[in-house]
């Protein structure tokens, strides 16, 4: 199910809010499996992508 955060820039799929372990906003898209920083700019808007290799 599409979540009810901003747009997936990558695949225009509407992403999850969720939190890293350190309390950190970030946004999930159940279509790519991206995860992607809220942007620092912009409120509702997706930042970088973020690179979750461990």
């Amino acid at each position: 199910a599409p979540g009810t955060g901003p747009k997936c820039p990558k695949c225009k799929t509407a992403t999850h809010a969720k939190k890293t372990r350190n309390g950190n906003d970030y946004y999930f898209c159940g279509g790519c499996k991206g995860a992607w920083w809220p942007s620092r700019e912009a409120a509702g808007k997706l930042g970088p992508k973020w690179d979750m290799r461990k």
